[in-house]
């Protein structure tokens, strides 16, 4: 779920760049400087790797407070800042005296930790993978397992270290101590190789919380990550030096240094994506409709598939841009629901694929259109009111027609039932002359008006829908027009409602053919798709059928979309004629 935040307070321009640019800077250049003062004996003699450990932790530490500043790598900038401090840290503990050794030791594993789930979490909020969790694990047992181990197994003068220093070697054999180690930094290939495929299988089974990694960070924190473990597998051995770990770790650290660089590139794409797409939704929606606004979103976040729904208070549910009802039961996990400042429902964006943004974007996003959003949803509500006014009075039209046809079958034709009767006594009582032949007259014109008044009470309402459903009421339709007309409407019943609309529609569709068309074949068609209901009339006429304000086919899309129905009519000159209406599903079919 989404909230539109409310606006922030304005900050004066030069005080958010001081903020922004400066700050980080600051805490960038101070956690660089703190390695020198301590290794400064070891720094003069070797010049390179002083400025490598300035340049580790300060480019480490700004990438992390540029990216912590964004909502989509907020957890990655603050771990790569942690991260940072403990290289810096690692570095002023590499002293070869009391407890420094051994607090280095464990100062580096938990900086390759800290690394690799900053690494991991980049562009998400969190992990929801099995596999992202199972890394987690596995570095917390060798990063800090197999350091555990190697300190108790291992004396310190085997690992470079003076042999007076603080330790937890508990004497074992010196062969044991070298398998420890020889196993501790297979080990550590293999947390290598597992966080590759995790970064692999990341990239191709991307997070619905964030953004795909690009090749870039994926090829950089891969080659880091195999780099850092083939280094440290010389220096596990027994017989290093003191001068060989902190060769070892100046490498490692060089190797490090592509990491925040890399990552700071991808910030700054985000930053540069994220402040565009703001213009690029204003431009694309122009006018505020639920076409152009799913339009622009689909194209801005690059997914023409996506879908947004709009929350109506009055139907208790979500419609489409075409008005049709979205029930939440529907709701997929990748959908976002979008609510207003008071935690009111406003709308759900419904992806059409895996997300291509990340949070950030999104957010910026849903900002930027927010106006727009709440536009169309006043739009769309309005248009619910006045469908609702409309199905009332053509519900109202509906039970109108229902009780005129009852009138006229039970009164009106009755009636004239009973004076053909009359009729009929009174010509075989008259005489043969011109008087019987006026009564016979009279008889066949009751007849004529009988049969007239049947069919005005069938077309009003057809006492054959509620006994033979649509497929009968329309079969007996077509035998009144008296043309050649092909149906395929199956037997199969739906709600009353929609039924009576659809012969309404396909009904004046017929009229309209035969008093314009002059068409040699109709074809009728009803189709059951899904959750929906088809009907088509085709016709091989004149065409140049036209919509206008008042007629039959005005009142047919008036009666479609009171529905929520959709209404297409093809109709070119010297082409024939099809209409198509559309139903969503109204009940259970029986």
């Amino acid at each position: 779920m989404y909230r539109l935040q409310r606006p922030r307070a304005a900050v004066p321009y030069g005080l958010r760049r001081w903020h922004l640019a400066a700050l980080p800077v600051l805490i960038a250049v101070a956690v660089g400087i703190v390695p020198l003062p301590a290794g400064w004996p070891y720094w003069v003699d070797h010049p390179g790797s002083a400025i490598l450990a300035v340049i580790m932790p300060a480019s480490l530490a700004g990438a992390g407070l540029l990216l912590a500043q964004g909502t989509g790598s907020r957890k990655t900038g603050l771990l790569f800042v942690t991260a940072a401090v403990l290289y810096a840290v690692g570095w002023v503990l590499a002293r070869d005296t009391g407890l420094y050794p051994l607090i280095s030791e464990y100062t580096q594993s938990v900086f390759f930790l800290t690394l690799g789930v900053g690494i991991l979490l980049h562009g998400r909020s969190r992990f929801d993978r099995w596999y992202e969790w199972a890394w987690v694990a596995e570095a917390l047992v060798i990063l800090l397992g197999a350091q555990v181990a190697v300190t108790l197994t291992v004396a310190p003068e085997q690992v470079g270290y003076a042999p007076d220093v603080v330790w937890f070697d508990v004497g074992v054999a010196p062969e044991v101590g070298a398998l420890v180690s020889e196993g501790a930094a297979v080990a550590y290939v293999v947390l290598a190789v597992t966080f590759v495929l995790v970064l692999v299988l990341q990239q191709r089974r991307p997070s619905t919380r964030g953004p795909r990694n690009g090749v870039a960070v994926l090829m950089v924190s891969g080659v880091f990550a195999v780099a850092a473990s083939v280094i440290q597998y010389p220096i596990m051995s027994a017989g290093t030096t003191l001068s060989a770990i902190i060769a070892a770790r100046s490498a490692q650290g060089t190797a490090a240094i592509l990491l925040p660089l890399t990552l700071f590139a991808a910030a700054l794409r985000t930053a540069w994506v994220e402040n565009t797409v703001a213009a690029q939704l204003i431009t694309r929606i122009g006018h505020a409709t639920p076409d152009s606004v799913q339009r622009a979103l689909g194209a801005v976040l690059r997914d023409p598939g996506l879908e947004v729904w709009y929350w109506i208070p009055g139907a208790t549910a979500f419609v489409d841009k075409d008005g049709r009802i979205r029930r939440p039961e529907a709701f997929a996990p990748t959908d976002l629901e979008i609510r207003t400042l008071d935690g009111e429902p406003l709308a759900v964006c419904v992806p059409g694929a895996l997300p291509a943004s990340g949070d950030a974007v999104l957010a910026v996003a849903f900002e930027a259109c927010a106006s727009a959003l709440q536009a169309v949803q006043l739009q769309l509500v309005h248009a619910e009111e006045m469908r609702d006014v409309q199905d009332r009075l053509m519900a109202a039209e509906d039970d109108g027609r229902k009780e005129l046809a009852r009138d006229l079958h039970d009164g009106v034709q009755q009636d004239l039932a009973a004076l053909r009767l009359q009729l009929t006594g009174l010509i075989g009582q008259a005489e043969p002359g011109a008087t019987r032949d006026r009564l016979r007259e009279c008889g066949e014109r009751v007849v004529a008006v009988i049969e007239q008044v049947r069919a005005i009470s069938r077309g009003l309402h057809p006492t054959s829908l509620a006994h033979d459903g649509l497929a009968g009421a329309l079969e007996e339709a077509a035998e009144s027009f008296g043309r050649r007309i092909r149906l395929d409407v199956p037997a199969e019943r739906f709600a009353p409602r929609l039924e009576l609309a659809m012969y309404y529609i396909l009904s004046e569709a017929l009229t309209n053919v035969i008093k314009h068309a002059e068409a040699e074949s109709v074809y009728v068609r009803v189709e059951l798709a899904r959750h929906a209901v088809v009907g088509e009339v085709v016709d091989d006429g004149c065409g140049g059928a036209v919509i206008t304000l008042g007629g039959g086919l005005h009142g047919v899309e008036d009666r479609v979309r009171a529905l929520r129905g959709r209404f297409e009519l093809a109709s070119r000159a010297g082409q024939g004629t099809r209409l198509t209406v559309t139903f969503p599903l109204i009940g259970a079919t029986s």
